[in-house]
């Protein structure tokens, strides 16, 4: 193994080791009972590791064609990770798809359940989500505090799925706790362990409860000092094109494309419109290309005959 590899291994177990989500994530074993630390102090601690493999790849030899390509994705990746922290994203790191609020919660989703063991892990890391959200919420105050909060769409809606996840969603069919959940899953589980399924209720109780605290603090707290818009500025955006594409583009050229894009596509919807019924409106195409029994196809043999014809 080349030391670009090594190097790459290294960086994996170190990732483990700070944010045992990720190894979770991963299947890296050996951290399913501990919890990330989502701090500002964490995140101090992910960056430094961060640049001390970034100096490790740029000190290492690099030996051939694999290597320089193992070696440039990784740095292009971890450059962008510490320009992102120097610049205070993780302050305002909350979002309804992918923040530490979902991580924390779907990470059970991916922990296996078979054995005494098993549940062991999983009793562990509901014991510590209070201590790992208590930390995420002292990463988002200095958001706060320096200026740099999410905005308010986005808390409104995090502070939704807290509700939902701890049972108290106002109209939402099921209101079982998530963490109660799999306390009914261990009670289906071959597993035969009252000192166990007592470790694991306390568990549940202890993470339901942090995560309604988190949507008490979501709503009352924090919401009123998130930002009131939601664009993010062309230097976030920056960001966010680096971190999906890999690449750097020119942004105002890729915006101006968008709208020719959009205003090409809205004609082509229109002009579309009146071949299926010269003289009325979209709204209205639309509703009799959604009613009209003529154009509907019904049953799956007959919708797979039309698709290959």
């Amino acid at each position: 193994m080349t030391r670009i590899y090594k190097i790459a291994d290294q960086y994996v177990e170190r990732v483990a080791a700070l944010n045992p989500l990720a190894a979770t994530g991963m299947g890296v074993p050996g951290h399913d009972a501990e919890m990330p630390d989502y701090s500002p102090d964490g995140a101090a601690a992910m960056a430094a590791m961060v640049r001390a493999t970034i100096a490790e790849l740029r000190a290492a030899v690099v030996e051939g064609e694999r290597d320089r390509v193992a070696r440039d994705g990784m740095l292009d990746r971890l450059e962008l990770s510490v320009e992102q922290y120097e610049a205070g994203e993780y302050r305002r790191g909350l979002n309804i798809l992918s923040c530490p609020l979902q991580s924390v919660r779907s990470t059970f989703d991916l922990m296996p359940r078979e054995t005494a063991e098993h549940w062991s892990n999983i009793a562990a890391r509901m014991r510590l989500v209070p201590e790992t959200l208590a930390g995420y919420r002292r990463s988002l105050r200095e958001g706060i505090e320096t200026g740099m909060p999410s905005t308010q769409r986005q808390t409104a809606e995090c502070a939704k799925q807290c509700a939902v996840w701890t049972g108290r969603a106002e109209g939402h069919a099921d209101r079982t706790p998530f963490f109660s959940r799999l306390l009914e899953a261990f009670d289906g589980a071959e597993v035969d362990d009252a000192a166990l399924r007592a470790e694991l209720e306390a568990g549940a109780a202890a993470a339901t409860g942090a995560y309604a605290e988190m949507g008490t603090y979501l709503g009352e707290q924090y919401r009123p000092e998130a930002e009131p818009r939601d664009p993010v500025g062309i230097d976030r955006y920056r960001f966010g094109v680096r971190a999906y594409l890999g690449a750097e583009l020119d942004l105002e050229e890729t915006y101006e494309w968008g709208w020719a894009e959009l205003r090409r596509l809205d004609a082509e919807m229109a002009e579309t419109a009146q071949r299926i019924a010269p003289g009325d409106a979209l709204a209205a195409v639309k509703e009799l290309l959604g009613s009209d029994p003529e154009r509907s196809i019904e049953g799956v043999d007959e919708f797979r005959r039309w698709m290959q014809e």
